[in-house]
């Protein structure tokens, strides 16, 4: 297993099936991640079963994709620990039915830094990208603890300022 610290936008697996965000239609989700709402992404509960990944940038944008879903969120509380943050981070005013807004007023585009372990062995593809298995949920913008690097994705580039990044993948 290694170690992976990322952070990256989380986008449920029925907007990417789907190839447009529910709440926005003709809005592609692997183009534009920003405008997925959290009220989607939380509320919704075909969205919520589909399951959770978290995008990273692809190096060289297409019509079709700015990122790329380079790990599902997996663990025995990752899944609840995203939704808890997203929550908590989550707008009440703009529709969101189970958003707390405590500690934020965010609308659309939800992002986490993730802390969690991978299998070295795990093999990518955009349809099943590898589980990190999930043992912490941060703010986006959070530093990873306890010196670990931010982790280079399995499909795209981190988002890490250059001294960040890790050496996976």
């Amino acid at each position: 297993m290694l170690d992976v610290c990322f952070e990256g936008y989380v986008m449920d697996r029925f907007c990417i099936n789907g190839k447009e965000l529910m709440g926005n239609p003709g809005v592609k989700p692997l183009v534009h991640p920003e405008m997925h709402s959290v009220k989607c992404l939380v509320d919704q509960q075909v969205c919520r079963d589909s399951g959770y990944e978290i995008l990273a940038p692809l190096s060289t944008p297409t019509s079709s994709a700015a990122y790329c879903p380079a790990y599902r969120i997996g663990g025995a509380s990752g899944f609840d620990k995203t939704i808890a943050l997203a929550r908590k981070l989550g707008s009440k005013e703009s529709g969101c039915s189970t958003c707390t807004g405590e500690t934020g007023t965010l609308e659309k585009g939800f992002r986490a830094l993730f802390v969690g372990r991978v299998s070295a062995d795990a093999a990518w593809s955009a349809a099943k990208p590898p589980v990190l298995e999930v043992s912490r949920v941060l703010r986006a913008g959070a530093e990873c603890p306890n010196g670990l690097p931010q982790t280079q994705p399995p499909c795209g580039t981190s988002t890490a300022p250059a001294k960040m990044k890790g050496a996976y993948g």
